[in-house]
């Protein structure tokens, strides 16, 4: 079937091998404002039809070579003409004359000598129901469309919390055991290891703040209920701050962070923008062996703007996986998947969130060479 143009006139063609009915009709739709397509062959007209489908087609029944009837059961036959209506002109008369041509589908039938009077009544309420078909069969492929989204987004979200939760529960479970070491030192021991093992835990309980965090505000983002707190700061502060809870990481010189001398003066909300950073270095991690220099977090000015970059040792990303890395609950075959399942939801919160502070994000990678995750603001 051929979409048609909104406001394009019907287009009739007429299959007869008379020319004088040819010639009497054709003259008469047109003065209708009908477009007009005439045909003395049957076989003709069938492989026109193919080409580019008439909104309805006028067919004599009897003619020389292929007859009225085959050239309706090739319409029918075709899936570009499947649906386009075929009303029947002859001087057939009789009860099964006009059953034959139901059966071969056509949808009416007229008895010639004919009275332009109902040729046009019927041409006209025939091209009204194929209208309303075609209108209500577009309808039901969007519905089909949106009930197949909707699946699948449900299978998605499915996904998601299944994946939430094991990362939750990880995460509770370091704190869990870090209270179980704690509980069974002695005083001395915990002079000596109880700091850093208490920072284990509030790194843990930290991160799963953000976890919670930012399925909410992905949730506020995609209904446009988030409203940014924007003010003025130097994003070298909010850097800092957001990183703290990797203070770990940047003591054992895995995560290092480069800030120029200057302030780097930005408008914007600091807690979500530091939220941005610290998505973006989790992702990092998850992704990156404890090395040293593993992972880096720059800071410059760019382009009348500031630019916030994140470089890892990673696996690096596939090139066919680069368009879609932002969006939410798409984990994607990117190399080192079989090591860690991610929800996606950290990016596509980082993609949201630079946008509605009318800014960019992108990343640039190469597998087996580490990726480099990288935001721009005004």
């Amino acid at each position: 079937m051929i979409e048609k143009a909104a406001g394009a006139r019907p287009r009739i063609m007429i299959v007869d091998d008379n020319p004088e009915n040819l010639k009497l009709l054709k003259r008469m739709l047109l003065d209708c404002g009908w477009g007009v397509l005439a045909f003395p062959d049957g076989a003709m007209a069938l492989k026109a039809a193919g080409r580019q489908p008439p909104d309805l087609v006028l067919l004599d029944v009897t003619m020389p070579g292929m007859d009225g009837y085959a050239v309706c059961r090739g319409l029918k036959a075709n899936p570009r003409t499947r649906a386009v209506p075929v009303l029947f002109l002859s001087s057939l008369n009789a009860a099964e004359d006009k059953v034959i041509a139901f059966e071969n589908g056509g949808e009416d039938f007229i008895t010639k000598p004919f009275h332009f009077e109902e040729v046009k009544a019927r041409v006209d309420a025939h091209l009204k129901i194929h209208a309303y078909r075609m209108e209500l069969e577009a309808k039901n492929r969007a519905l089909e469309d949106s009930y197949r989204e909707l699946r699948e987004l449900a299978s998605m979200r499915d996904t998601l919390v299944h994946m939430v939760v094991h990362d939750m529960r990880n995460l509770l479970q370091t704190v869990i055991v870090v209270q179980q070491v704690v509980g069974r030192m002695d005083p001395d021991q915990f002079g000596r290891e109880g700091p850093r093992v208490l920072q284990d835990a509030v790194g843990a309980t930290f991160l799963l703040r953000e976890m919670v965090s930012t399925v909410l505000d992905l949730s506020k983002m995609e209904a446009g209920a988030m409203v940014l707190q924007t003010k003025h700061c130097d994003l070298r502060d909010v850097a800092r701050a957001a990183l703290e809870p990797m203070r770990t990481l940047q003591e054992q010189g895995v995560l290092a962070l480069d800030l120029p001398p200057e302030p780097l003066p930005a408008a914007c909300d600091p807690p979500i923008v530091g939220r941005i950073i610290l998505n973006l270095v989790s992702n990092a991690v998850k992704f990156t062996p404890a090395l040293p220099g593993a992972i880096r977090v720059s800071l410059a000015a760019a382009g009348g703007g500031v630019r916030v970059a994140v470089r890892d040792q990673g696996p690096g990303i596939a090139p066919e996986y680069l368009d879609r890395i932002f969006e939410p609950y798409d984990q994607g075959p990117g190399p080192g998947a079989e090591r860690h399942q991610s929800t996606g939801l950290g990016l596509a919160f980082a993609k949201m969130a630079v946008e509605a502070h009318g800014g960019r994000i992108g990343v640039e990678s190469q597998v087996g060479g580490g990726s480099t995750f990288w935001f721009q603001l005004p």
